[in-house]
């Protein structure tokens, strides 16, 4: 699969994905930025968030969202979970804490 390959490459020239924003909603399409370091540098690029998010869930990576997304996208988030920030936890702590199981083949 394409995301255990760009974890994998990310790996293998000693990277991590830091984070991902999902940035905007332009057109009916999602944004998003993976922030990438390696060593002392940082690199942000555009990426489909689709990607991202399958990376994230990879890498236990935090996502973010701007709230203009949330807004935009016209579906109801419980208050408490636009708080919920682990830092360094990534998606399984978020999908732990609001009670979300899931299953990676």
């Amino acid at each position: 699969m394409t995301h255990r390959f760009m974890s994998s490459l990310l790996g293998a020239v000693g990277a991590n994905l830091e984070d991902v924003r999902i940035e905007s909603l332009r057109d009916n399409k999602f944004y998003a930025i993976p922030k990438v370091r390696s060593g002392d540098n940082t690199h942000e690029v555009d990426a489909r968030p689709s990607d991202v998010i399958a990376l994230v869930v990879i890498t236990g990576a935090p996502i973010y969202s701007a709230e203009e997304v949330l807004e935009a996208d016209g579906r109801a988030f419980p208050a408490e979970w636009r708080d919920t920030t682990v830092p360094g936890a990534g998606l399984d702590a978020i999908m732990k804490q609001n009670g979300i199981t899931r299953q990676i083949e």
